[in-house]
């Protein structure tokens, strides 16, 4: 996503470790596109990109085929989304459609006021329901990511609030719904940027992790998977940078999930291996 250019770049791999920019597609005047989220919106077998674009205030969405993706978006929650920045893509309401989530630290009438939006797909890749929920004022929200921690199938939202220090989860409701939100503090001045979820201490529940910017760790949420966490830890002691994108992958293959880390500070980028010193059980 080229935000300043206005338009989204293609780029396709030779299986070298290489790539070619194949096709630039406008995203519009002014749109100022900042994330893609990838996925099958019209269950034709081709992946379709939606494109959030912060300056035009809605979501983009590029329709693939056989060989590249639609020249011309079809656009939505224009009239209801305000500068949404990142979108999590997945079954919200149980109809087997990929939908959508953005969210926003801004809304027209109250400019310090932090929202979601669900875009619920109607199985051809149109979003035109859409709902839109509080996360309530000066949250400053950073990220979004989806789970489920209370086990009853429904997917819930994980969101950073950076200038709240915590992490707030709306539980689902398994209809496109959620509840109001729930959080956890992650201590003084956490600051927390981006969240992942994952099992990091393989017990079937899902955990979260996050980077805690000014605090310069990783902290985890070990989840119980009734609906609440342990007492969140911290780790490593001895980093000394700016924590503020992480994911989560095996990467030596030892089948227990790793963090990487890119360092805001540091330029730079780590990965802390999982020796499941976290584990509630082994």
């Amino acid at each position: 996503a080229n935000q300043q250019s206005n338009n989204i770049a293609l780029l396709f791999g030779y299986g070298n470790e290489s790539f070619e920019i194949k096709r630039i597609l406008s995203t519009g005047s002014y749109s100022q596109p900042i994330s893609i989220v990838k996925g099958d919106y019209n269950k034709d077998g081709y992946l379709d990109l939606a494109v959030v674009n912060f300056g035009s205030s809605n979501i983009a969405i590029f329709l693939g085929n056989i060989e590249t993706s639609s020249e011309i978006p079809t656009t939505f929650c224009g009239n209801i989304c305000f500068y949404p920045f990142s979108a999590v893509a997945d079954d919200f309401n149980g109809d087997d459609y990929l939908d959508l989530v953005a969210i926003s630290n801004a809304d027209n009438n109250d400019p310090t006021d932090g929202f979601i939006y669900v875009l619920i797909n109607d199985g051809q890749g149109n979003f035109g329901i859409v709902m839109k929920f509080s996360i309530g004022r000066i949250s400053d929200p950073y990220s979004l990511s989806v789970g489920d921690f209370n086990s009853d199938n429904y997917l819930d939202l994980v969101i950073t609030n950076s200038n709240w220090n915590n992490i707030g989860i709306m539980y689902g409701k398994g209809n496109g719904s959620f509840k109001i939100q729930v959080t956890y503090s992650i201590g003084v001045f956490g600051d927390p940027q981006t969240a992942v979820v994952g099992d990091f201490n393989n017990d079937g529940k899902s955990d979260i992790a996050f980077a805690r910017s000014w605090m310069y760790n990783i902290g985890m949420f070990i989840g119980t998977g009734g609906g609440s966490f342990l007492e969140p830890m911290m780790f490593p002691d001895d980093y000394n940078g700016n924590p503020v994108l992480i994911a989560s992958q095996d990467f030596n293959n030892d089948g227990k999930l790793d963090i990487i880390i890119i360092d805001d500070d540091l330029n730079s980028i780590g990965i802390i291996m999982n020796t499941c010193d976290c584990c509630t059980s082994d």
